[in-house]
């Protein structure tokens, strides 16, 4: 007869920092390029109904990979924090 197995979640695979930061670097560079390219989507949609919209693109693409940065940052500082939080609160 098959054994059952705890499907609780383990982290245990995440305890290094260096692990979590490069899952949280990726987690956060792709959710990070999908929110800039909704904000370079959204921006220009609202800047083809208008007539008064600055004549370079350049604005844009600065906003846009400051949203993905930040999101990157935020998701390396959250996996770290996890892994922090983890190693403080194991029994």
């Amino acid at each position: 007869m098959a054994s059952l197995q705890c499907a609780s979640a383990d982290i245990s695979g995440w305890t290094t920092l260096k692990r979590a930061a490069s899952v949280g670097g990726t987690l956060g560079a792709s959710f990070g390029a999908v929110f800039a390219a909704f904000y370079a989507l959204a921006s220009w949609l609202v800047c083809s109904g208008r007539t008064n919209c600055p004549s370079s693109w350049q604005p844009y693409l600065y906003v846009a990979l400051g949203v993905w940065a930040g999101i990157t940052l935020i998701g390396v500082g959250g996996a770290v924090a996890a892994v922090w939080f983890y190693r403080i609160t194991k029994v």
